[in-house]
């Protein structure tokens, strides 16, 4: 299977279904049901994409050197996005709907399409025909028919769909109904706690 035609079959997966949340919201469906879905294939994607892209690593770097240095830069760039995602939040909650992030999720997605196809229109003479989406679908295939990754697969899927809908759902739902008061914080905007934020100022000055 070829590296490249994986993470686009992947990425393609992504565009789509990163849309679901904003078709369940303009369809009148419940949003919480379309970022459940969401939330689990983007999940059971990236775990398909992560795995060809480090594959593809030694097709772009000739020796131990260059793909330590790219397996560096791969590492940095992810790490870095951890940082710059959350920060550029504010910025773009102000300039679009919040449901509109997973739409421009979704076109930064079909980005990253267009910038692998040139990378898939290189080939690999040891891999076998087919498009990005038989490459992932022979992933699973190879999965179900293996004895012992069969069960982790199904593990996995469990473990990593549970985890994204519980902390990442889960939390940002417990706080929007709560407040931070349910993990015993004061919320910040009550006029209790406004109020003595007022008189703390004024002693202080």
């Amino acid at each position: 299977i070829d590296p490249p035609k994986v993470m686009m079959g992947a990425c393609i997966g992504r565009t789509c279904f990163a849309l679901v949340p904003v078709v369940f919201h303009l369809a009148g469906f419940p949003l919480l049901a379309g970022l459940v879905i969401a939330a689990t294939a983007l999940a059971v994607l990236r775990g398909q994409f992560e795995p060809a892209m480090y594959a593809a690593v030694p097709r772009v770097a000739d020796d131990a050197q260059q793909r330590l240095q790219t397996n560096g830069l791969i590492d940095s760039t992810i790490r870095l996005a951890r940082i710059i995602g959350p920060a550029m939040a504010g910025p773009l909650a102000v300039a679009m709907p919040i449901v509109h992030f997973f739409t421009l999720h979704s076109v930064m997605l079909a980005g990253a399409v267009l910038a692998l196809a040139g990378l898939a229109a290189r080939g690999d003479a040891r891999a076998r025909d087919g498009g990005g989406l038989h490459g992932l679908a022979a992933g699973f295939g190879y999965a179900r028919a293996h004895p012992v990754i069969r069960p982790l697969l199904l593990v996995a899927l469990v473990y990593w769909g549970s985890w994204v809908m519980a902390l990442s759902l889960g939390l940002a739902l417990i706080v929007h109904e709560r407040q931070p008061t349910a993990f015993g914080i004061p919320a910040v905007r009550s006029e209790e706690h406004t109020s003595e934020l007022q008189s703390q100022f004024r002693i202080s000055y």
